[in-house]
């Protein structure tokens, strides 16, 4: 019998603000996500999760926090890392 995974870690990666990520894992599935951008402070920037608090969002339970609740393709760290590195890129 395989015991739900929970992954948590923070990272400090160049160029771009603290990351924040929480991820549950059961039978090998990601059940649920949180993957936010903090200030060394702790304030949240911006985030990505599933939490199933915004049934209005299209993309319900998936959303992103900013100035306000979107909807959001985010569904893994490679997708956050990979809007993180495009915004790098074209500055």
């Amino acid at each position: 019998m395989e015991l739900p995974g929970r992954a948590q870690a923070d990272s400090y990666l160049i160029l771009i603000p603290y990351l924040h990520l929480n991820e549950v894992w059961i039978d090998g599935e990601l059940r649920k996500y949180a993957y936010f951008q903090v200030t060394p402070a702790g304030s949240v920037i911006r985030g990505w999760d599933n939490a199933p608090h915004h049934p209005e969002v299209a993309t319900h339970p998936h959303h992103f926090h900013a100035a306000g609740i979107t909807a959001s393709e985010v569904r893994t760290l490679t997708d956050v890392l990979d809007v993180l590195e495009a915004e790098y890129r074209n500055g």
